[in-house]
């Protein structure tokens, strides 16, 4: 696979590049001294806000990372939905001619974003910052070992099983559902930035909190028994468990790795939309 249409992946590396460059050390610097000056931040965030160690060095690498992220998972939704519009009459056999292009460019998102973390990580406290990288790394790796685990394994096999020989020209259609996975990460990153710029009370907060909630749920907890349901009206005539028996067990258990991982997640938002309700009906009953 990585042979393959070799000039897209040749494009993609140095694009991702460049976006890096632009978007750290231009963009967001400028947007951040824009934020900084504004009188809601200077009324409301500065003293809380700089009392965090490295605060402009973390705000510019989580920033940068969420907005690099953001970019490319709107990217891979869009993708995701057209293979699923283009091959969902026949889910195992219709073919979608921009999988496997989409697959090439997803592979660097998934690098940029495992690098773009690790920047992330380092920049969070000052002592880290200074670490050497021999030490500092182990450390990322246990901290954010479910993330990377992820991660390394879309950069490894999934690009391997998202080519249509490994699969034998089968199941573009589940390829692009895992794409369009991607469509709660824009509201994900929201979340982590207004977080980090104490915009905890604004209502823009609340709301992002409750599509974080419903993205999701929607795209990665609910659509994995959907899928099930579908393959067994389409080729089992909806008879459940016939259509579980059928499959192979590597189909099984990617579909397992991946509902688990997901689900782990998922009981992160369901505290943060916890925390985020008492938070807004405890500063209603102080204003009343």
């Amino acid at each position: 696979p990585v042979l393959g249409l070799w000039w897209i992946w040749l494009l993609t590396a140095p694009f991702y590049l460049i976006l890096d460059v632009l978007i750290r050390w231009w963009i967001v610097p400028w947007m951040l001294q824009k934020f900084y000056q504004s009188n809601y931040y200077l009324k409301n965030i500065k003293d809380k806000h700089q009392l965090h160690d490295n605060y402009y060095h973390y705000d510019i690498a989580l920033l940068t990372e969420r907005t690099i992220s953001t970019l490319s998972s709107i990217f891979s939704s869009i993708c995701g939905v057209i293979i699923c519009l283009e091959t969902f009459n026949d889910m195992l056999y219709a073919r979608s001619s921009i999988l496997l292009p989409s697959a090439y460019i997803m592979e660097w998102y998934m690098i940029h974003d495992s690098y773009a973390f690790f920047i992330t990580f380092r920049q969070s406290q000052l002592k880290l910052s200074k670490m050497p990288l021999l030490k500092i790394i182990p450390r990322y790796f246990v901290d954010r070992a479910a993330m990377m685990f992820h991660h390394i394994l879309i950069i490894t096999v999934g690009l391997i099983v998202m080519h249509p020989i490994t699969r034998g020209s089968r199941g573009d259609f589940f390829i692009g559902c895992l794409f369009a996975m991607e469509l709660s990460s824009p509201f994900v990153s929201l979340h982590f930035v207004a977080k980090r710029l104490d915009l905890k009370g604004t209502v823009l907060y609340y709301v992002n909190g409750v599509l974080v909630f419903l993205f999701f749920l929607t795209v990665r907890i609910i659509i994995f028994p959907f899928l099930y349901i579908i393959y067994a009206i389409q080729y089992h005539h909806g008879n459940i468990i016939t259509a579980i028996t059928s499959m192979c067990w590597i189909c099984h258990l990617f579909m397992m790795i991946g509902f688990l991982l997901n689900f782990y997640w998922f009981t992160g938002t369901l505290r943060l939309l916890t925390e985020g309700a008492k938070n807004f009906f405890s500063t209603k009953e102080k204003q009343n």
